[in-house]
């Protein structure tokens, strides 16, 4: 593997690196800017992407070990050769990590691009002769979708000249889709679509990620001349097999997610997903209206159990939605401790803004009341046993660690 070539095109992660902040009126909450100097990115990180503010590292080349097509369109190319551009994706697995010295609890870590996203029209995406189609709405996305499972290629190309054995996908309509958000490799071929709109509303896309049989290591390294270029393998015609290991929500969960949501307005369906998602061998069970001793307040949203004839709990775990100020956030987490503690603990799960700055979020309500750290402490000790996770509307997670406040030093 030559190194050279990974290490110039790796970003830094620099998501959890201090940065400034502004108070948004609308949501009544303070709201992190991106880093400084930073591109938005992402990682594919289980079934749903995380979002990532990243950096290259001081005297990387990028554009030396880029593709041709990276040359013309990636944004970490300054003077690349055409106006459309795509945002990077990089691989779930680091190239090279390291802590930063205290009082910084920051690991900083280097990830390789293996692909780009970005949102593409109709005409900038080219497909072979007599694959363009001119269905609309829902039938347009689904028909996109047909050429990627079936092995079509598909890649984004702007400005492409309409003869020859390439044609663009379809027209712009005012039905519409117009728009497709997409994911490809370094070649500017489309693996997935992760979203599909204008201009007729409500249309989202029904290819997630978790249905690509996608290897998102770094597999090879294939050189071509001077460059690398890292390969993204597909499988998207093997989706049967890929349902094996990467199942399709089943009527029960479908069901489980819409009683989530119901009983949780503004909770979207990522974060309902990833509510119903336990321990492994573990099977999710709603406590919500429609079940016998609900109106007990100490119920928890969502309890996991064992797939054995005891069928016991092993984790309990609530659900909120916080859209309002910091007192608001304030009473859904010690409603939801109030609801875990009679079981002995567990996760509270709560989606907020985008935006949202989580950790000085927590870190208020931490501090409310004014006491002392010793007094703080001790009120927040019956949390010890729960685990606090902040997620945003799209399911990227702001916060996730135990509730309580570091030991306190005895000596």
């Amino acid at each position: 593997m030559d190194k050279e070539a990974v290490s110039n095109r790796c970003l830094w992660d620099v998501t959890e690196m201090p940065a400034g902040s502004h108070w948004d009126l609308s949501r009544a909450t303070e709201v992190r800017d991106p880093y400084e100097g930073s591109v938005q990115g992402l990682q594919l990180v289980g079934p749903h992407p995380r979002s990532m503010d990243l950096v290259s590292p001081s005297g990387a080349d990028f554009k030396r070990y880029a593709t041709g097509w990276e040359e013309r369109y990636s944004v970490l190319i300054r003077d690349r050769g055409k106006s459309l551009t795509l945002f990077p994706v990089v691989s779930r697995t680091s190239f090279f990590s390291y802590k930063l010295p205290p009082p910084s609890r920051v690991t900083l870590s280097m990830f390789p691009v293996i692909g780009h996203y970005g949102t593409v029209e109709v005409l900038n995406i080219i497909v072979p002769n007599k694959f363009e189609t001119t269905a609309l709405g829902h039938d347009r996305r689904k028909a996109l979708e047909q050429l990627l499972d079936q092995n079509i290629k598909a890649y984004v190309e702007q400005g492409y000249p309409a003869f020859g054995n390439w044609q663009p996908f379809a027209l712009p309509h005012n039905r519409g889709p117009n728009f497709f958000t997409v994911l490809t490799d370094p070649e500017g071929r489309i693996l997935a679509i992760i979203d599909a709109f204008g201009s007729e509303p409500g249309l989202e896309s029904e290819d997630p990620i978790s249905d690509l049989l996608m290897v998102v290591e770094l597999l090879a390294l294939a050189k071509a001349g001077t460059r690398a270029v890292f390969r993204i393998i597909s499988r998207r015609a093997a989706r049967k097999a890929a349902q094996k290991l990467l199942p399709r929500l089943t009527r029960t969960t479908e069901e489980q997610i819409s009683a989530l949501a119901k009983e949780h307005p503004g909770l979207t369906t990522v974060n309902a997903e990833r509510a119903l998602r336990g321990p492994d061998g573990a099977v999710a069970t709603l406590s919500g209206a429609e079940r016998s001793g609900a109106r007990e307040l100490k119920a928890a949203d969502i309890e996991f159990r064992r797939r054995t004839s005891d069928g016991v709990v092993v984790l309990r775990r609530e659900v909120k939605v916080w859209t309002g100020n910091q007192s608001a956030f304030n009473e859904t987490v010690s409603k939801s401790a109030y609801q875990l503690v009679s079981g002995g603990g567990g996760e509270i799960l709560v989606q907020v803004p985008s935006g949202t700055n989580a950790r000085s979020v927590v870190q208020r309500f931490k501090g409310t009341g004014g006491l002392s750290r010793e007094q703080q402490a001790a009120r927040l000790g019956r949390y010890r046993s729960m685990k606090l996770t902040i997620v945003d509307e799209s399911g990227r997670v702001l916060l996730d660690e135990p509730l309580e406040l570091p030991p306190l030093r005895t000596e």
